[in-house]
């Protein structure tokens, strides 16, 4: 049996998955170190501030824009945010592109300052690493050593990766880790929509109808949202998520032109009169378009080793957090805590 305090745990990628999984094994007594390649943590609780001296400032959940709590146990941590404050109900169903209200009883919640607003109150209590690209692993005198794009190194004796499957298989390859054919042939299956995102700040509120979320037909939007009736931004901030077929074809293009093509598909509900500033945000992992059908993958190495993330999940904020969750559930099982 091994001493739970004596037992380190290195997560790559902070997101919700990894930071739930952190959390669960540092409750259990294991110390854990969460690192991650972005500014902030969080992932794709993604939550960004355009500041401007007429307006004010604008707050934009620009990544995953609300999530639901369908499985038992992941609403139990849903409770505990609500209690603290940290989220709250936004709305059970949204407006068509077509103008017609759809409701259909399913609660969906909101960070209530910003989706970040989650993972900063999860990474609170933890040690994190923002801004630390890890670009290799070695398995050195019975622990893993990570080494990152600036030379640092992190020891640990187990290893959960977090991040789009294809950036960890890359990871692993480039470490020259290699997965049996019998389980990467499903993992190297799962590839990611890709998504643009448009951030505009508004001099008047838009048009958008209360509660401040529209599905879109997806052509070119696959949905909008008004930050303020949402309830999050002091001014009036509209998030624009262009659909698959638009983000893959237009990539490349001019971030002017992206924003007018969107400004363009959106004119019902916005004026290019109202427009203040703008910003372009491209996710090159959104949505995973299958799924591995398991919460994690368990790696044959001489210590633990574990993939999980929302790639084992089709991309949904709560599917994220179950296998971060389960993954934690399995370590536990394999130290025998």
């Amino acid at each position: 049996m091994t001493s739970v305090s004596n037992h380190h745990c290195l997560i790559i990628g902070g997101g919700i998955a990894g930071l739930l999984a952190a959390t669960v094994l540092q409750n259990s007594g294991v110390r854990v170190t969460v690192v991650d390649k972005g500014r902030g943590i969080g992932g794709r609780l993604a939550t960004r501030r355009i500041g401007n001296e007429q307006l004010g400032q604008g707050i934009f959940d620009y990544g995953a824009q609300y999530f639901t709590a369908r499985d038992s146990q992941f609403l139990q941590w849903v409770k505990q945010w609500q209690k603290a404050g940290i989220v709250r109900e936004w709305s059970q169903g949204f407006h068509t592109f077509d103008g017609a209200l759809k409701i259909d009883k399913e609660s969906r919640y909101i960070g209530t300052s910003g989706m970040r607003g989650i993972t900063k109150h999860l990474a609170a209590g933890l040690n994190t690493h923002p801004q630390t690209r890890v670009t290799a692993l070695a398995f050195q005198e019975n622990q893993w050593s990570a080494t990152t794009e600036s030379g640092d190194k992190f020891t640990a004796d187990s290893i959960i990766l977090t991040p789009p499957l294809p950036q960890t298989l890359q990871l692993l390859e480039t470490s020259g880790i290699f997965l049996a054919d019998d389980q990467a042939a499903p993992l190297q299956q799962i590839n990611y929509h890709t998504c643009i995102a448009m951030l505009a700040l508004l001099k008047s509120p838009s048009g958008i109808p209360e509660p401040g979320g529209v599905w879109g037909d997806g052509l070119p939007i696959q949905w909008m949202a008004d930050n303020q009736k949402k309830g999050i931004s002091p001014a009036p901030a509209m998030t624009i998520h262009a659909s698959p077929d638009f983000s893959a074809a237009n990539w490349d293009s001019d971030k002017a032109d992206i924003a007018d093509q969107l400004l363009s598909a959106a004119d019902r509900w916005v004026s290019r009169d109202s427009l203040a500033d703008y910003q372009i945000h491209k996710w090159r992992y959104s949505l995973s378009t299958v799924s591995p059908g398991m919460p994690y993958a368990q790696l044959a190495t001489p210590a633990p080793l574990l993939l999980t993330g929302d790639g084992f999940s089709k991309g949904r904020v709560e599917g994220a957090a179950l296998a971060g969750l389960a993954t934690a559930e399995k370590l536990i099982e394999i130290l025998d805590f």
